[in-house]
C-alpha cells in the first residue's frame, strides 16, 4: 500500500478531478467537481507522492495548465461561497491570484493578482498563460506572470490554441498581442 496524499478525513470527503501527465509526473486535483483546495504531483512510476498544493481559496478545475516545468494555475474565491456572501449581505472579497509552481518541487516560483478579477479558466501555449471568463480574456508571460495584454472577449465556447492563434468563436486572436 502506498502513501496517502491526505489523511483519510479528508481523502474520504474528496475525490480526483482534474488529471494531467507530463514527464515523469502526474498532476492533478483533489475536491468536488468545481472547485479543488489541492493540487498535487505523483511520481508515474510508483504513485509516491511528490508534493501537493494547498489553496488559499480554491483552485477551479479548468484553471490548472502545464507548462515548461511548471504548473500554473489560477487559486480562486468559490462561487458557491460568494453565493452564499451575497445572500447573507456580507461585503464580497473575492481573491484572484495566478500562480507558479515548480513541477519538481511544489514550491511556488511567483505569483500575480494583476488584473485577474473574474478570470476563471487557463491556458499554456507557446510561453504564455492565456486566462479568460465573464466576457474578458488576459495573456501572461509564463516566464514571470507579467501581463502582456488584456481585452473584452465575448467567447461562446473555451478557446482554442494553433500555433500563435487563439480561436474563440466567433474570433480569432494573435497570441502575443490580443488583436482580432
Amino acid at each position: 500500500e502506498g502513501e496517502q496524499l491526505l489523511p483519510a478525513d479528508l481523502a474520504a470527503s474528496y475525490s480526483w478531478a482534474y488529471l494531467a501527465h507530463s514527464g515523469d509526473l502526474i498532476f492533478g486535483t483533489i475536491g468536488d467537481m468545481v472547485a479543488s483546495p489541492y493540487v498535487f504531483a505523483l511520481n508515474k512510476h510508483d504513485g509516491a507522492p511528490r508534493w501537493i498544493y494547498t489553496a488559499e481559496e480554491a483552485v477551479s478545475n479548468n484553471a490548472v495548465t502545464i507548462g515548461t516545468d511548471r504548473v500554473y494555475l489560477i487559486d480562486r474565491t468559490r462561487a458557491d461561497k460568494i453565493k452564499q456572501m451575497k445572500r447573507r449581505g456580507e461585503k464580497i472579497e473575492q481573491r484572484y491570484t495566478l500562480l507558479a509552481i515548480d513541477t519538481a518541487t511544489g514550491e511556488t516560483v511567483w505569483s500575480s493578482h494583476q488584473r485577474m478579477a473574474k478570470l476563471h479558466h487557463l491556458f499554456f501555449h507557446d510561453g504564455v498563460l492565456v486566462a479568460t471568463g465573464e466576457g474578458r480574456m488576459a495573456a501572461f508571460r509564463a516566464e514571470d506572470g507579467k501581463m502582456l495584454w488584456s481585452r473584452a472577449a465575448k467567447m461562446r465556447r473555451f478557446p482554442v490554441i494553433v500555433n500563435d492563434t487563439i480561436y474563440g468563436e466567433p474570433y480569432a486572436y494573435d497570441l502575443k498581442t490580443g488583436e482580432r
